[in-house]
């Protein structure tokens, strides 16, 4: 028969018992928590990161197509005052111009539909110019003349159609 003191020597002490053993566990867990923690952080912080770089690759993109929406203006008006007559070149001017009309459909750009007459709408329409003094009897404005067309971009106003307006009567309002 083995002694008190044997007894003790021999069983399993410190790590290996059950309450060593639940301990362990709890740093493992603890370090695995807090590795997780740390791959978590890395992670949000990552996808905050692509989240910055896809908005700036929107204005960005939005910026672009601005740019050729202006040239696509200044070539509409080249081919307007040039059309019907013989101007060497007009003919690849035109085929530019349709190209980039082309390449602003296909990235998702629509021109705005603005008609004469239409009523006024600030989140469509830049005024450039006004008809007329507003008159004395509420009215108010509408479409006179369009100056510049309007874009969107999926749905989106990407720059609005400049317009001058003039001063309509409100229905039921005559007079000025």
């Amino acid at each position: 028969m083995m002694n008190d003191r044997a007894a003790r020597s021999v069983a399993p002490q410190g790590k290996d018992t059950p309450a060593g053993l639940s301990s362990l566990e709890e740093r493992y867990a603890q370090e695995l928590m807090t590795r997780t923690q740390g791959f978590r952080d890395v992670l949000l912080s990552y996808m905050k990161e692509v989240q910055k770089e896809r908005i700036s690759m929107a204005n960005n993109l939005e910026v672009q197509l601005l740019s050729l929406i202006e040239v696509c203006d200044g070539l509409s008006g080249y081919i307007r005052q040039y059309e019907g007559k013989n101007v060497e070149g007009f003919g690849w001017i035109v085929t530019v111009y349709s190209s980039l009309l082309q390449r602003l459909e296909q990235a998702g750009v629509a021109k705005i539909p603005i008609e004469k007459g239409e009523p006024f709408d600030d989140i469509r329409h830049e005024i450039i110019n006004l008809a007329d003094r507003p008159p004395k009897i509420l009215v108010r404005p509408t479409v006179r003349y369009v100056a510049m067309p309007g874009y969107y971009l999926k749905n989106k106003v990407l720059r609005k159609a400049r317009v001058e307006v003039d001063w309509a009567p409100r229905p039921g309002v005559s007079g000025r």
